[in-house]
């Protein structure tokens, strides 16, 4: 789990009020805001690439400042916090899953389902290859598989993030080994 955008906000030791809390308006820059916002979107568009996401995203961003506008401390780099919030709320933008547009169709017609014939026979050879491998390994690949991060995975297994990296690679160089395949650059297993 990420660290949140803000994490010294409302931390009662260092005299913050609570997220949300209303700052004093006359401190809050608006017209800095209003001259940084083309500056904003412009970095915007080039993490997203598009012009109506690079909006979106600027909108969030603003968002999320003026809810932690109490958190700004005056006279500090406004510019700086503002680009960070745009930056962690990119993150945050790209972790998101997104529906796919297919408006005339053409990514659907290319979807096909596998028949089920060609499946058994690789679905036997991986299910007979993972119970091959060491527990260690198989659990390692298991969890991953299930959408787990490494660091959750490290925590599960007991061991460093380093460890579970190691333990994913060799079982899928294994798996891929004993179902006839090489792995290729970039391949999900």
């Amino acid at each position: 789990m990420s660290l949140p955008a803000f994490p010294c906000v409302g931390s009662p030791e260092r005299g913050r009020p609570p997220p949300g809390a209303p700052g004093p308006s006359a401190t809050w820059p608006l017209e800095e805001l209003r001259v940084l916002r083309p500056a904003l979107r412009s970095y915007a568009v080039g993490l997203v690439g598009s012009a109506a996401d690079a909006d979106d995203l600027v909108q969030e961003a603003l968002l999320k400042a003026w809810r932690y506008r109490a958190s700004y401390e005056p006279g500090t780099n406004l510019k700086g916090w503002l680009f960070r919030i745009l930056r962690n709320e990119f993150l945050s933008f790209v972790a998101r899953p997104r529906p796919v547009q297919d408006v005339d169709g053409r990514y659907a017609a290319q979807l096909r389902a596998p028949d089920r014939e060609d499946l058994v026979p690789l679905t036997m050879e991986v299910l007979a290859a993972l119970d091959a491998l060491p527990e260690i390994s198989r659990q390692a690949l298991v969890l991953v598989a299930r959408g787990e991060s490494y660091q959750d995975i490290a925590t599960i297994c007991g061991c460093d993030v380093g460890a579970v990296k190691a333990r994913v690679s060799r079982a899928r160089a294994r798996l891929l080994k004993a179902v006839g395949r090489s792995a290729t650059p970039g391949q999900n297993l």
